[in-house]
C-alpha cells in the first residue's frame, strides 16, 4: 500500500529591526519534528527540534523541516541587521528670573525664578529631583505654592513626577524671600538636577552630566545660575522746620 501525504509547508519570519551586534531570531512554522538550518553557502548551521535559529550575522538563511511523515519542506529568508543609534539619557536645566517683576531688589522683597528642564535624550524621564541652592540672606518664601520643600540646609528641593517625554520641556517656578539685612550688590542663585529615573524606575547615566555635584562653575548642562542685584533702601528725608526771623531796629 502506498500512502500519499500532502506536501508540508514551512514559513520563516524575523524581526523588522535588529540592531547591529544584537542577536536576531529567525522563526519557522511549528509542528515539524526536525529543522536543519543552513547558511547561504549551504553550510549546515544547526539541526534539531528547535523551530528558531538565532544569529548576529546578516545574510540569507534557509531551513529544511521534516514532518512526522518524513516529508520535507524548505524555505529561505533574508536577515539584515541595522545600525541603530544608542539610546541616551540627557536632561538639561536653565534658570532665569521670572518675567513681569522688578530687576532691582531690596531687603524684604520676594524674587521669583523660572527653572526650565528639557529632555534632550532619547529616553523619557520620571521623578526628576531639582535642588535650588538658596543664597545667603534668603529663604524659601512662605508664599511659594510650587511644591518646594525647605531642606533646612540652605537648599530647597522639588520633584517633577513626569513623564518628561523626549524633546519636551517643563517650567518650575520658585519664590524666595530676601532678608531685610541682605547686603547690597549682586547675589547668585543656583539650581541643579539631583536625581531622575526612567520608565522602569532605574537611574540611567546622563550622557553629559552628573547629578548632585554642583561646584559653582555651572560647567554641566543640568545646572545653571542667575545673578540678581540688591540695593539698599534709601532713607526718607526727615521733616525739617524752618524759622524765618527778622530784626528791625529803630531810633
Amino acid at each position: 500500500t502506498v500512502e500519499i501525504y500532502e506536501n508540508p509547508i514551512v514559513a520563516l519570519s524575523t524581526q523588522d529591526i535588529v540592531c547591529e551586534g544584537a542577536l536576531g531570531t529567525i522563526n519557522a512554522t511549528d509542528g515539524f519534528t526536525n529543522y536543519d538550518w543552513y547558511a547561504a553557502d549551504g553550510t549546515l548551521l544547526e539541526s534539531g527540534i528547535n523551530a528558531s535559529y538565532q544569529t548576529t550575522v546578516s545574510g540569507t538563511y534557509s531551513v529544511t523541516a521534516t514532518d512526522v511523515n518524513g516529508c520535507l519542506a524548505e524555505a529561505q529568508i533574508g536577515f539584515q541587521t541595522t545600525i541603530c543609534e544608542e539610546d541616551v539619557f540627557d536632561l538639561a536645566l536653565e534658570k532665569t528670573l521670572s518675567q513681569n517683576q522688578e530687576t532691582l531688589f531690596m531687603g524684604g522683597d520676594e524674587v521669583s525664578f523660572q527653572i526650565e528642564i528639557c529632555n534632550e535624550g532619547t529616553i523619557d524621564g520620571y521623578n526628576i529631583v531639582v535642588t535650588d541652592h538658596l543664597p545667603a540672606y534668603t529663604s524659601l518664601s512662605a508664599n511659594d505654592t510650587n511644591g518646594w520643600i525647605d531642606n533646612e540646609d540652605g537648599t530647597a528641593s522639588t520633584t517633577y513626577l513626569g513623564p518628561l517625554n523626549v524633546g519636551e520641556c517643563t517650567v518650575i517656578e520658585i519664590l524666595i524671600t530676601l532678608d531685610e539685612d541682605i547686603p547690597e550688590g549682586d547675589h547668585e542663585n543656583v539650581a541643579e538636577i539631583d536625581d531622575w529615573e526612567d520608565e522602569d524606575g532605574e537611574t540611567p547615566e546622563d550622557t553629559d552630566s552628573e547629578g548632585d555635584n554642583d561646584d559653582g562653575d555651572q560647567s554641566e548642562d543640568d545646572e545653571d545660575n542667575v545673578e540678581f542685584p540688591v540695593e539698599e533702601e534709601e532713607e526718607e528725608p526727615t521733616d525739617t522746620t524752618f524759622v524765618d526771623l527778622q530784626l528791625l531796629k529803630t531810633v
